[in-house]
């Protein structure tokens, strides 16, 4: 058996090392390369099988890694876009926030706006706080409003049970097509739309 191969997942490649470990481990690195360490006992099957279950978060991971100055973009340059960013989404928010805490009778006790490189937004339940990625700006306003929405969920609910997935959908019902967008990671080329 070997110790170090690969395999493909939907056209992903994924390195997989197999250890004297209890449980899977799954990881997406800076670059956008996918590994596996896996338990020497656990078939080839189970591991491409935990892969795919996990092929949404491994995408979104993989999209959301652009929150970084590309190489032919100047640190001026990106800071320049950043701030445009910001204006962006503090316009829009300040006609969605309320129309979308309205509409789902949760409220956030602060909102922030962040330059994220893992994650289209976050809520920590407790405080209420809920941050969104200033990278939403080059995303069509769909896309900004289901984050919206899915954060304000979280307030109410924990983690992505079925549950969390039907409340979301019962205020938000174009979700899967905004998540679909932000999955693909292909933003607008002028930001604002």
């Amino acid at each position: 058996m070997e110790r170090i191969y690969e395999i493909q997942i939907r056209g992903i490649p994924v390195k997989v090392e197999r250890k004297s470990i209890k449980h899977l481990y799954l990881r997406v690195r800076a670059d956008g390369s996918v590994s596996v360490s896996a338990p020497l006992r656990v078939s080839k099957k189970r591991i491409e099988q935990f892969v795919e279950e996990k092929l949404e978060w491994i995408l979104k991971q993989r999209n959301t890694r652009t929150a970084s100055p590309s190489p032919s973009e100047s640190p001026k340059d990106y800071r320049r876009k950043m701030e445009n960013y910001q204006r962006i989404l503090t316009e829009k928010l300040s006609v969605l926030i309320p129309k979308w805490e309205a509409a789902t009778g949760l409220h956030a006790t602060q909102w922030k706006l962040r330059d994220m490189k893992t994650r289209w937004g976050s809520c920590t339940p407790s405080s209420g706080r809920i941050r969104l990625n200033l990278q939403l700006a080059a995303y069509p306003t769909l896309c900004l409003e289901y984050v919206i929405v899915h954060e304000l969920v979280h307030l109410k609910i924990p983690g992505h049970p079925k549950k969390f997935w039907e409340t979301v959908g019962y205020y938000f019902p174009e979700y899967k097509k905004a998540r679909d967008l932000l999955r693909q990671g292909v933003p607008y080329s002028s930001p604002g739309n």
